[in-house]
């Protein structure tokens, strides 16, 4: 992971401590991370983070809690740069 913000309460990873929330209050968890291409040739990837959560009361929002969200990354096709026979692949991120 490169960084995260929040919009309330403090992240350690794995941890998202948000405190308090009254009713209707939106919080978010931003995470920037670096995708590694697993072959050259890779143009999309999915990743799926999992959560769970835990609460000292209870809920009445009786919408369900979403526990995963997925992620699909498309990568630009890399362009060859031969420099002193090494070939390096280089991939521009978006």
């Amino acid at each position: 992971m490169l960084s995260s913000s929040v919009s309330k309460g403090s992240f350690t990873e794995p941890q998202w401590s948000i405190g308090s929330m009254n009713n209707g209050d939106l919080e978010t968890l931003t995470l920037v991370t670096l995708v590694t291409l697993p072959y050259f040739s890779t143009s999309t990837a999915t990743h799926t983070n999992n959560i769970s959560n835990t609460q000292g009361q209870t809920d009445s929002n009786i919408t369900t809690d979403e526990p995963s969200e997925t992620v699909s990354v498309t990568f630009n096709t890399p362009t060859r740069v031969i420099t002193n026979r090494r070939i390096t692949f280089r991939a521009t991120r978006f």
